[in-house]
């Protein structure tokens, strides 16, 4: 199979892309980090650009400007717009999206479900949730998740104001939810199972899926909204034993890269037909790559881990 020799980007060894920075989408976007009591905003080659002093808690989002940040509260989630904090009930918050019009999408565990509209709309108690807030930080509507699974990935749509909430389950799968604001209500809507929604395509068009550990073994490719299968990519068509792991994501409208167990990455087009081995420089080649994201067109991060057991965290351009 073809080589693809990667060029070194960046690199740091201060933080880890998987683990450190937010939101936590395998897709491309913007990303923020928070150290020594300040959230900082990251470029494509992990340079800090911007800096804000942060409220206490977990940092879950931020605009670009940091003009709004979204912090994790044992006790509340904290939204501090233009240096005003506002405090909602809404403790152990996991995942905040921020929508074109300023409001937010929240995912909280089940702790603090109130007993109201939503409870009686749909009949279930004891879900994690997800929260309409607008600009002004009040809550507009909410509505249960039917997972049992508290923790929540977001992955919004690059233009139609949709989210997707993956609910990894473990071993058991996952759960894959639609979820979308329409002024001040939110609607849910249960659309995949046992699935990674790993990331949308530049133009929106089609959502790469990669498998859950547990169930089946086979990339796919499916048109959005209506996930019609386009295409899909299994192990045995390329001859290997590797399975593919749950990283993947478009380098651009016409390529994918995927990841794959103790293999380098693999370039396929976007119709999944593979197109080549990504080869990074001798001085990384013994690195076993942990984590794929997506970044800026024809670029990807990695987290490494060195020959010598150290880590570092790389963003590459794959020509």
């Amino acid at each position: 199979m073809r080589r693809i020799t990667a060029e070194l980007v960046a690199r740091r060894t201060d933080l880890r892309i998987g683990w450190d920075l937010r939101p936590g989408s395998l897709g491309p976007g913007p990303k923020y980090r928070l150290a020594g009591g300040r959230v900082e905003a990251l470029d494509h080659r992990l340079d800090t650009i911007a800096a804000a002093e942060a409220p206490a808690g977990r940092l879950l989002n931020a605009s670009s400007d940091l003009a709004t940040v979204v912090m994790a509260g044992d006790r509340d989630l904290t939204i501090r717009r233009d240096g005003v904090d506002v405090h909602l009930p809404a403790r152990g918050a996991d995942s905040a999206t921020l929508l074109r019009d300023g409001s937010l999408l929240v995912t909280a565990p089940p702790d603090d479900l109130p007993v109201g509209r939503a409870v009686q709309k749909f009949g279930l108690d004891g879900c994690p949730r997800v929260l309409l807030v607008s600009p002004a930080g009040a809550v507009l509507d909410e509505a249960p998740l039917p997972t049992a699974e508290p923790e929540m990935v977001a992955l919004a749509h690059p233009h139609d104001g949709s989210v997707l909430l993956d609910a990894g389950e473990g071993q058991d799968g996952s759960s894959v939810f639609r979820v979308r604001a329409d002024g001040d209500r939110v609607s849910v809507e249960r659309i995949l199972d046992d699935v990674v929604a790993a990331a949308f395509s530049p133009s929106g068009s089609r959502l790469l899926l990669m498998p859950h550990p547990s169930f089946g073994e086979s990339v796919r490719v499916v048109s959005w909204p209506d996930l019609t299968l386009l295409h899909e990519l299994t192990m045995e068509v390329l001859g290997e034993d590797e399975g593919f792991d749950v990283y993947g994501c478009f380098l651009s409208e016409s390529r994918v890269v995927l990841s794959v167990f103790e293999a380098p990455p693999l370039v396929c087009t976007a119709e999944l037909r593979p197109a080549g081995r990504i080869v990074l420089p001798p001085e990384y080649e013994a690195a076993t790559p942990v984590t794929l994201f997506g970044y800026p067109e024809h670029t990807i991060g990695l987290d490494l881990i060195l020959s010598n057991g150290t880590w570092a965290s790389t963003v590459w351009r794959v020509p």
